[in-house]
């Protein structure tokens, strides 16, 4: 068990903050503490809460990809108690609460191998895989989504024999960014800790100044084209030099304008100034199965882009969509809005049933300055089969 425990040490404090925390309260049954203080990163980039009564001892952390580390314990005997720790009982009448909050890349990176549509149902169940693959005597409830606030969130309840139990929880906090909780008490003395724990998951806040290292948002973003890509099936676009791409397959390209950018997806939250674009040129027939549109293969741009809408509507709120052209072909261009980015999509019919797919992400309030960017990458692209 001692590898065991090593492991979750590794999950939970290889980010290394190494918060340790003291408390002398304890919980009423299904009420959480007060929590009257605010622990600040030293960098100023999060926050949580906590009882005032609480004692916490601050370590230096240059992880790139972290946020926070914390353990809190209801008393001193319980700071070095660890979840799934089967060696001896847990003592009766507190809690050990271990949290890590880090960026949504480093736990991909680093430790589970979950990607980047993984919500927190999926990317709990991967946490508690790697857990149940060492651990003995261990019985999961099923792993259940909820939110915290405005947050995504799920959980799982873990009985360990007659040693402890535990309460897992994953938030998926703005800008990518996870939090994984792991509390751990004596059998049956979890619920009255859970309140806790969950308000002092739904306390966590990030600073909202956008870091140095993004470029400001302007009432008007600059196009700047000058740069040409071939993707291999004879696409021909054009885009900014200095910005980040990354290809999919012979026909797709996601372009950025910083690598943070590049690495977010349509669940989380772009930050003020980013922009991503995804550019995908093909035949009808080739995307339809590709991206399981289910389109006929003589299907106009509004059509198609109803598919693309179909495929995506449990995670935007879209618009009405209007037809146009672009380079005087037919076209359609829809606006989207979902938690955390704005949202548009152009489809723009080429020759012999072939279309362009041009999807623009932006921070929330900022999509109308980068629409005009949209629409010339849209015009730049030719296709050569």
């Amino acid at each position: 068990m001692e590898q065991l425990r090593l492991l979750v040490f590794t999950i939970l404090l290889i980010l290394s903050f190494g918060l340790p925390v003291t408390a002398q309260d304890t919980a009423a049954e299904g009420e959480a503490l007060e929590l009257d203080e605010t622990y600040t990163a030293e960098n100023g980039s999060a926050a949580f809460d906590y009882p005032a009564d609480w004692v916490i001892e601050v370590a230096d952390q240059d992880e790139a990809g972290v946020v926070i580390v914390a353990t809190a314990a209801s008393s001193e005997d319980f700071i070095d108690v660890t979840a799934f720790n089967s060696d001896e009982a847990v003592p009766s009448g507190g809690v050990n609460i271990q949290f890590g909050v880090g960026t949504r890349q480093y736990f991909e990176d680093n430790l589970l191998g979950t990607n980047s549509d993984s919500g927190p149902v999926e990317f709990l169940e991967s946490f508690m895989e790697l857990i149940t693959e060492s651990a003995d005597d261990i019985t999961l409830s099923e792993v259940e989504g909820l939110e915290i606030g405005e947050w995504r969130a799920a959980q799982v309840r873990v009985k360990q024999g007659d040693q402890s139990d535990v309460f897992v929880l994953v938030v998926e906090y703005e800008r990518d960014t996870i939090g994984l909780f792991a509390a751990v008490t004596a059998p049956d003395e979890l619920d009255a800790w859970v309140p806790t724990i969950v308000a002092i998951a739904e306390s966590v806040t990030f600073d909202a100044e956008t870091p140095e290292s993004t470029p400001e948002a302007t009432a008007e973003a600059p196009i700047i084209l000058d740069e040409t890509r071939t993707l291999a099936n004879g696409t021909e676009l054009a885009f900014s030099a200095d910005w980040s791409t990354r290809t999919l397959a012979n026909f797709a390209i996601y372009l950025a304008n910083t690598d943070a950018a590049l690495n977010r997806t349509a669940q989380g939250t772009f930050q003020s100034g980013e922009v991503q674009l995804f550019v995908a040129v093909d035949t009808i027939a080739n995307l339809t199965p590709t991206l399981n549109l289910g389109v006929a293969a003589d299907a106009d741009a509004l059509e198609f882009l109803g598919a693309v809408m179909d495929l995506q509507d449990a995670i935007f709120e879209f618009d009405e969509p209007e037809e146009l052209t672009v380079n005087d072909q037919p076209a359609a261009l829809v606006t989207a809005t979902a938690r955390g980015l704005d949202a548009l999509a152009y489809i723009v019919e080429l020759e012999n049933n072939v279309v362009a797919i041009v999807q623009l992400f932006a921070a929330s309030g900022e999509l109308e300055q980068w629409q005009p960017l949209a629409r010339a990458v849209a015009e730049s692209i030719t296709f050569n089969s």
